[in-house]
């Protein structure tokens, strides 16, 4: 549900909740930032490859931890 949430939320132009959604799904599963996972978890159609896509490839940062200053 996370990773709907997440396209649902960018189409919609809420990048922040977005990543959230997206941040939060890959605590669930590790592997969500890769194309076969995320369609795989959405179900996806030929036609959402290229939404996927654009998401994965503006979004795959929110997945790398966090460095500490």
């Amino acid at each position: 549900m996370l990773v709907v949430q997440s396209i649902a939320f960018w189409q919609a132009g809420n990048k922040k909740d977005a990543q959230k959604a997206f941040r939060d799904a890959a605590k669930i599963d590790p592997k969500v930032g890769t194309a076969d996972v995320f369609c795989r978890l959405l179900l996806c159609d030929a036609h959402d490859i290229n939404i996927v896509s654009d998401f994965l490839h503006k979004n795959r940062w929110v997945l790398a931890p966090q460095t500490q200053p």
